[in-house]
């Protein structure tokens, strides 16, 4: 779908004239399958934040089939354990089983990515779960936010 989306959207640029490279290069790498990692980490610290405790966003992520509902039993090289004693350590709870509760680690993990010893989120995310940006993305799109 995602390329498909695309690939009807530079059919359409390619029939305007006079559209600079530029701007073709720009509408190309706005498409989620285009991030690099920099822009994922953006987009699960901040652009998520205003739809991450919305009931319909919580609903939606849980019917996300492709995330184990046990996702909490994988350390995800470590990352897990590190996650949990940050939170510990605020007085937090560690992160519960449940497709929500993965999205919840996935975006705490790029916000504290610089205190962590474990390196690497974006490998370590994608890695385990190569569809997660994509379907999140998708989510908050579909719930009308930007």
């Amino acid at each position: 779908m995602v390329l498909d989306d695309l690939a009807h959207a530079l059919k359409n640029l390619s029939q305007s004239s006079f559209i600079p490279l530029i701007l073709v290069k720009e509408h190309v790498l706005a498409y989620v399958f285009f991030w690099n990692e920099d822009r994922k980490a953006s987009f699960f610290i901040y652009d998520i934040l205003d739809v991450l405790h919305n009931d319909e966003f919580k609903q939606s992520v849980e019917a996300l089939l492709f995330i184990p509902d046990n996702w909490n039993q994988n350390d995800h090289n470590g990352l897990l354990t590190e996650m949990d004693n940050n939170r510990k350590n605020k007085g937090l709870s560690g992160y519960k089983s449940g497709q929500y509760q993965y999205v919840l680690f996935v975006s705490g993990s790029y916000t504290h990515e610089h205190e962590l010893a474990t390196q690497g989120v974006d490998n370590i995310i994608t890695k385990q779960c190569p569809r997660l940006c994509l379907e999140v993305v998708k989510i908050v799109r579909d719930l009308g936010y930007p």
